[in-house]
């Protein structure tokens, strides 16, 4: 099913070496070798002023018990107020800016969270400005940061200053997101991977050079490891190669049993079919229904484990594998077209996991309706119940008063079942009713089995496969929604003529000014979001485009003239995925064009031919 040939490489941080990559990559080593080593500096020391000192004279790092702040901050308020958890919350640096470091980020999570708390402000707080994440950043700081992991000595030797590691794991806030990108792919993978970041970014302008990781330049290559997999039964040979591979740090090639096609285009479309094939309705792995005769479901709220009470054996071998999938995407930089739920990407990150009715909003709405509606009367009951203590008939008129969307609790039919799945609460729940009495028990049980118990196994499965590649703590510099751009790359983004003409370069027989290439645009931006998917697919082999758009596209779109030997108007345009070339012939028209392009997009795929 696959056959396995790995590059003969190795990495090497000394200067000698260095000489062999290309003159002006070498040159800029050597100097910033000799910046690094070559001069010695004299550096005087005076203790700062109103500064407590550690056991060895510096700023200590203690529980929050000892500095009161965390202590009125708690997770477990957050929890409360329906917010996410600040990484090392408990953590207070013991120097002059502890607090306000602790300050900024429990605003920023105000801030950042501020749609769940909309509906608690008060009316004259409705028209208060919402901070942009920008105003957060400290631009000063993250230029420090960047010029220190970004550093060749510390690069080769995979040793980046203490106050680097401890800037985005205490306030990530401060550094924008690309910064911390940037150190993420400095710091997770080893050195290797890290240098070959560097050298990509370092020939940013030079696409052939930074495709495919980066291939040129033996000190620098990274190993890959390449195999072969059929089409049919793609989910089997995910398994395997990934079971098998998945775990070593070399870069996975993919290409398509008995066609010519290589490199990173195959590459990214086996991880775009490995992506369908997982949300295949007949799998029962989704919460949702799929509709009747559908192959894939399509989940309005996002992909989130169906509740169950014990998974089989399959059903935990396909997340494992799905984790190895996502966290080797991340690894070599692809993206996986799996249309994740926000609560996924809490299970990823440090705190507690999904479990509140501010939770279940963003996975069932109408589930989430029902529930805060009951958890009310149950309110209401425990009130009633405190108030009458003691008075039979109070109580009893308390009860009557009761009643949901105008019925009684009692004679809604409820059972210990969790609605939709065939899911005992507890034990017996089946043949136990939901009274006034145990409905506040009900509600707590329906958000357990449905947010965290009826999915752990499976989620557990997920991080259990996604560990053996890329260890979790790597991912707490960022967000819920900044893990989840880090996965299944971007979506939605500015499509407009100018938009796509600032990331579109031409080459061999168009230029920007050609007629074809504004006919190009123009049919582009005209695009709808299937088509745009369908587009980026056609070119790239995936359907979304990597974190930063088409501006982190390496190698970028490029359009090149395809001269047929007959009429133009009769060819379709075609792709060189591992380029990112797209192929346009001189069409007499652009409704020509528009039809050509559109048939190639959504009929011409599924295989990997010379053209």
């Amino acid at each position: 099913m696959y056959a396995q040939s790995q590059d003969d490489s190795a990495l090497d941080s000394t200067a000698e070496e260095a000489q062999q990559a290309p003159p002006n990559l070498a040159q800029l080593l050597r100097a910033r070798i000799r910046g690094a080593h070559g001069n010695a500096y004299t550096i005087e020391y005076r203790p700062a002023r109103n500064q407590r000192k550690g056991p060895h004279g510096q700023g200590t790092v203690s529980p929050a018990s000892a500095a009161g702040f965390g202590e009125r901050v708690s997770q477990a308020r957050l929890a409360e107020l329906s917010l996410p958890p600040i990484p090392h919350l408990e953590t207070v640096v013991e120097d002059p800016a502890g607090s306000a470091i602790q300050l900024l980020r429990l605003l920023y999570i105000l801030n950042v969270n501020r749609s769940h708390l909309l509906d608690n402000l008060p009316t004259s707080c409705a028209g208060a400005e919402v901070l942009n994440d920008s105003a957060f950043v400290n631009h000063m700081l993250s230029t420090k940061l960047l010029r220190e992991v970004s550093n060749f000595s510390a690069i080769s030797k995979a040793s980046f200053q203490a106050w680097c590691t401890a800037l985005v794991q205490l306030c990530p806030c401060l550094v924008p997101f690309a910064q911390r990108m940037r150190y993420f792919r400095y710091t997770a993978f080893g050195a290797a991977r890290a240098m070959q970041f560097y050298r990509t970014e370092m020939q940013g302008s030079n696409a052939s050079a930074s495709a495919n990781n980066g291939a040129g330049g033996s000190e620098f290559r990274l190993t890959r490891t390449k195999v072969s997999v059929p089409r049919d039964g793609i989910l089997e040979a995910a398994h395997q190669v990934l079971f098998k591979f998945g775990e070593l740090r070399t870069v996975l090639e993919v290409q398509f049993t008995d066609e010519v096609g290589t490199g990173l285009g195959p590459t990214l479309e086996f991880y775009a079919l490995a992506s369908r094939e997982l949300q295949r309705a007949d799998l029962a792995l989704w919460r949702g229904e799929a509709g009747e005769g559908a192959e894939y479901v399509h989940p309005t709220t996002g992909l989130y484990p169906r509740p169950t009470f014990k998974p089989n054996r399959r059903t935990l071998v396909l997340f494992e594998t799905m984790g190895l999938l996502v966290a080797k995407a991340v690894q070599d930089e692809r993206v996986v077209d799996l249309p994740l739920n926000p609560l996924w990407f809490r299970w990823l990150l440090p705190g507690p996991t999904p479990g509140t009715l501010a939770d279940l909003r963003l996975l069932d709405e109408s589930l989430h309706h029902s529930l805060e509606q009951m958890s009310i009367l149950a309110d209401r009951w425990a009130e009633a119940q405190r108030t009458h203590a003691g008075d039979a008939k109070g109580l009893a008129q308390a009860a009557q008063a009761l009643n949901f969307q105008g019925a009684a609790i009692e004679d809604l039919g409820l059972t210990f079942v969790l609605p939709g799945y065939d899911v005992e609460l507890k034990s017996g729940g089946a043949s136990m009713d939901v009274t006034l009495e145990n409905l506040a028990e009900y509600v707590k049980l329906v958000l357990d089995w449905s947010l965290r118990r009826g999915v752990q196994k499976q989620m557990q499965a997920f991080l259990r496969g996604f560990d053996r590649v890329v260890p979790r703590e790597h991912l707490a510099i960022f967000n819920a929604s900044e893990v989840a751009e880090l996965i299944g790359g971007h979506n939605n983004l500015p499509w407009g003529i100018e938009d796509l003409r600032a990331a579109l370069k031409t080459n061999y027989g168009y230029t920007m000014d050609s007629p074809q290439v504004a006919q190009l645009l123009e049919i582009l931006a005209s695009f709808g979001q299937e088509e745009r998917r369908a587009f980026v697919q056609f070119l790239t082999g995936s359907p979304n485009l990597p974190v930063g758009g088409f501006a982190s596209l390496q190698p970028p779109l490029t359009v090149v003239r395809k001269d047929p030997e007959g009429a133009a108007d009769a060819v379709l345009p075609s792709v060189m995925t591992c380029q990112n070339y797209l192929k346009l012939p001189p069409y007499s028209g652009l409704e020509v064009m528009r039809d050509r392009l559109r048939f190639a997009m959504f009929e011409g795929q599924g295989s990997f031919d010379l053209s």
